[in-house]
């Protein structure tokens, strides 16, 4: 700071560049880097609790030339941090609107008494309306999403539903592309005219003397006023009152944290029967003859409002068009990634006030092939750390740009997707696209690992060297919550693998499909490992290929394409056979088994299993020499030879036990309490099949448990007791439904079919 010189004066300047240079002769008179203006200006924000902290470049260019706007708010905060003279910013905020009009066009507002009038179409939004009862007269309510959601529309029914009375309404202009927001004084000055004021009485009071008088007059004179399109909580808060009587509707694309608020509605995009019928109402032959045409139409949309209303105003517009030539139109605009002008008009404002790193991560985020990601996701895509991601990602959905669709989710709506992933295109280098993907595909493929160490130990030593790439984890403690992670990030694992096969990092692919077999398969999602082994079956190198080759053939089984699993387990055997590998001709041979099980040639299973077993056991995999024990043992049951299907079983029983596999030692329980029941040792099958009841849940193993409640269930129908057992074959019912498992969905049907026909016998004899 130059010692004993006044600071620079904004002066009578006329441009942008003028105002730029005048701001670069302050900048030398504190004496302060650009770098030292940036930090000052963020602990400033940070302490007076703003939420919006500018990134260093967007504070670097407000001290350049050649610019076309300026952010009015940003450049006074600097001011303030360089000379710590409030006065003198304020000389310099007033300098700045007259620079871009901003003070003749901010004070030129348009209040009315009337409101807007009601859409004789409204749709919908049955539940954000019960919100607001007809009665409600006193309160703040506060209505927040993004453009296109219908936020105008919400409020305007909302108010028109509402008892008659006095009425205020003004556009604020919070995002308006070509006109600067509503000066929240000169929204004061017409809404007081309204309630009767003379303008030589406004004219001299100030804005917190308006704010009083407004209060006052409103305390006497109750009025329900409608604030639409706020854009921050300083343009709202002079406008706001408590007085009883009075409600109060503000909408924004931003949450807006204000004092006073009694109900908080997030607009969501339509429910798609809301888009359905909102086209309806603008074409209802159309619709009514091809309701699933329209229907598509509506998710092309993405059930957003205003795109809605768009199409329907064009069917309106076109009569000789069918719904067919509109969702063809729509296919191919969405197919080229192009948005229709008013939704990017909407879109690119919300944008354009973002900070630059908030601006960066939604591009970003538009690179993300899932439906939704955590905090740990998106700092991946960025490279930066927890706590400033989640910050920037609660900024994001304060601005309506993303949804949370559940706590600590992120969600894109597609028409924001389409938006960012234009904008990534434009202002990220390719190579910066890539490096943020292969950053989040080694953050998924890494976090599954951790997760799978936790959920299936026993599988550790199949799993894949995965490097460990530096970024935020999700906190996986144990199996449950590994599970928990699994489950809740199965869409993005598939959608990642998928993506990484077909932009240049197939390994990834390949390693995700390892990974998460024993997940899948335990959870039953046959179908979703199908697709994944598969897709890694395709593009992995030979002994990748094999293993994949493997885990497609279990997820065939599963789902009952036997001859198909046959098949696959043979062409990986013939692929391990030739590598020499006997830990993998081992795993072949065993599920290889398997798929002759399933098509009843016994003999061959086994004969397949017994050669595993002698391969397996010259090397260092015990778990998979369980397996193919247990699954012995269960061919040989079937085969009738229950002596030596039971020898198998117990020799299965005792190597898991040995290793500490308990998920193994439940199966073992299990095949061993079913031999018991074959040869009519009851009382030791039941006890055995509770046993393993208790570690296929203490697991995770629903498949296991499933398969035991069918086992259970003929137990207690054996023993006479048909009551516990139609209750158990009735939970299996219910678990083989939500499993999609045909096979014991027809076991359990016919032991509730059994029981109720042994239940029906009794009652009969006992009423002779």
């Amino acid at each position: 700071m130059e010692s004993g010189r006044e600071p620079p004066r904004p002066g009578s300047v006329r441009t942008y560049d003028d105002l730029a240079e005048r701001l670069r002769a302050l900048r030398s008179w504190a004496g302060v880097s650009y770098r030292e203006a940036h930090r000052r200006t963020v602990r400033d924000r940070t302490a007076r609790g703003v939420c919006e902290i500018p990134a260093y470049a967007t504070v670097y260019h407000c001290f350049q030339p050649g610019r076309s706007r300026i952010d009015p708010e940003l450049l006074v905060d600097i001011v303030r941090v360089l000379v710590e003279d409030d006065a003198a910013a304020a000389e310099w905020r007033q300098v700045c609107q007259v620079v871009d009009q901003r003070a003749a066009e901010a004070s030129v507002v348009d209040v009315a008494t009337d409101l807007p009038a009601d859409l004789p179409q409204f749709t919908g939004r049955r539940a954000e309306l019960n919100r607001v009862p007809a009665g409600t007269v006193t309160g703040l309510v506060t209505i927040h999403g993004m453009a296109g959601a219908g936020k105008t529309t919400l409020a305007t029914h909302i108010a028109q539903r509402l008892v008659p009375g006095r009425r205020l309404f003004v556009d604020l202009r919070g995002y308006d592309p070509d006109r600067p927001p509503a000066d929240p004084a000169a929204v004061l000055g017409a809404f007081l005219r309204r309630l009767g004021v003379r303008g030589s009485e406004i004219a001299p009071l100030d804005l917190a003397r308006r704010t009083a008088m407004y209060r006052s007059l409103l305390a006497r004179s109750p009025a329900l006023v409608l604030l639409d399109n706020a854009g921050s909580e300083d343009q709202v808060a002079p406008l706001l009152t408590a007085a009883d009587g009075c409600l109060t509707l503000v909408t924004s694309r931003r949450r807006l944290q204000l004092p006073g608020i009694t109900q908080e509605i997030a607009l969501e995009p339509f429910a798609p029967a809301e888009s359905v019928e909102l086209l309806r109402r603008t074409a209802t032959g159309q619709v009514d003859a091809a309701p699933e045409l329209a229907a598509r139409i509506a998710d092309l949309c993405g059930h957003l409002p205003l795109a809605v209303a768009l199409i329907a105003g064009w069917m309106d517009n076109r009569p000789d068009w069918t719904l067919s030539d509109h969702l063809d139109r729509l296919a191919e605009r969405r197919g080229s990634l192009r948005l229709d002008d008013t939704v990017e008009v909407a879109l690119a404002t919300s944008y354009e006030r973002l900070p630059e790193d908030d601006q960066r991560l939604l591009r970003l985020l538009s690179l993300h092939p899932g439906p939704d990601l955590d905090a740990c996701a998106a700092a991946a895509l960025t490279g930066g750390g927890l706590s400033s991601t989640t910050a920037t990602l609660d900024r994001l959905v304060s601005a309506s740009v993303l949804r949370q669709p559940a706590t600590e989710r992120f969600a894109m709506h597609d028409l924001v997707r389409i938006f960012a992933s234009d904008r990534a295109r434009e202002e990220e280098r390719p190579a910066g696209r890539r490096s943020a993907l292969v950053k989040l595909y080694d953050h998924y493929r890494r976090t599954a690992k951790c997760a799978l160490v936790h959920y299936a130990p026993q599988d550790r030593h199949r799993h894949p060297e995965v490097p460990d790439p530096g970024t935020p984890t999700p906190p996986i403690a144990d199996r449950d919550s590994a599970a928990a992670w699994l489950e809740t990030e199965r869409a993005n694992l598939l959608a990642i693998a998928s993506h990484a096969s077909n932009h240049g990092s197939p390994q990834h692919a390949v390693d995700l499909s390892v990974l998460l077999f024993r997940f899948l398969d335990d959870a039953g999602h046959h179908q979703d490992a199908a697709n994944l082994h598969e897709l890694a079956a395709r593009i992995a190198a030979p002994p990748g290929r094999a293993r994949a080759l493997i885990n497609l053939g279990t997820a065939c089984w599963r789902l009952g394409r036997y001859d198909e699993a046959l098949q696959h387990n043979q062409d990986a055997l013939a692929i391990h056979q030739e590598l020499g590998d006997r830990v993998g001709e081992g795993i072949a041979l065993t599920n290889l088994a398997v798929s002759y099980g399933r098509l009843d040639r016994l003999p061959e299973a086994i004969e397949h299993y017994r050669t595993a077993i002698d391969i397996l056991a010259t090397t260092d995999d015990r778990v998979t020499e369980g397996v193919a024990l247990g699954n012995l043992g269960y061919a040989l049951e079937r085969s009738g030879r229950l002596d030596e299907a039971l020898e198998q079983n117990l020799r299965h029983l005792e190597l898991a036990r040995r290793i500490g596999d308990r998920a193994a030692q439940g199966v073992a329980l299990g095949n061993v309490g079913s031999v018991y029941q074959r040869l009519g040792r009851l009382d030791e099958a039941l006890q055995h099949h509770e046993q393993a009841l208790v570690l296929a849940r203490e697991t995770g193993y629903r498949l296991g448990e499933l398969s035991i409640l069918n086992e259970l269930g003929a137990d207690l129908h054996l023993l006479g007791r048909f009551d516990p057992a139609l209750e158990t074959y009735r939970r299996a019912e219910s678990l083989a439904d939500e499993l999609d498992n045909p096979g014991e969905l027809d076991s359990a049907r016919a032991g509730i079919e059994q029981c109720q026909q042994a239940l029906g016998s009794r009652t009969s004899d006992s009423g002779r």
